[in-house]
């Protein structure tokens, strides 16, 4: 990305968005699916293996340019923890675009979203945003 990510308070002031699920100690495989197509994120998951999948996610107004990679990082603070990520698969999803989306050199790009304003506002909110027990779960930056 473009922006810096601050370790000391997890990221939020870059935070998109995010969901909680509980994937510790399953007896099955959990999955995450991100999609990115015509300007929208979305972010499914299905942790109980019952091709049952989630909303996480959603936006619009999202811009990401092309020649980019996917990576994938864990971190967990203070706490020790595994994170097993088994595989990772990428399709290339045919759309239509607008001559307009055609001519646009989408290399030159800078990522972006088009928020009225940051879901998590940038601070701490002692109304829930944030908790004092510890989840395992996904976040998006």
């Amino acid at each position: 990305g473009s922006l810096p990510y601050d370790h000391g308070k997890d990221g939020r002031s870059t935070e998109l968005g995010g969901c909680s699920v509980e994937i510790r100690n399953k007896d099955h495989d959990t999955y995450l699916a991100i999609r990115y197509s015509k300007g929208r994120l979305t972010i499914m998951v299905d942790v109980d293996d019952r091709n049952d999948w989630k909303e996480c996610i959603d936006f619009g107004g999202v811009r990401l340019p092309t020649g980019y990679y996917f990576g994938a990082s864990a971190a967990t603070g203070d706490l020790s923890d595994n994170h097993d990520i088994i595989s990772m698969k990428m399709y290339q999803l045919m759309v239509e675009h607008s001559p307009e989306e055609d001519s646009q050199d989408w290399t030159k790009i800078e990522p972006s979203v088009s928020l009225l304003k940051s879901p998590k506002d940038n601070i701490d909110d002692p109304t829930g945003n944030f908790r004092s027990t510890p989840l395992t779960g996904w976040k998006v930056f």
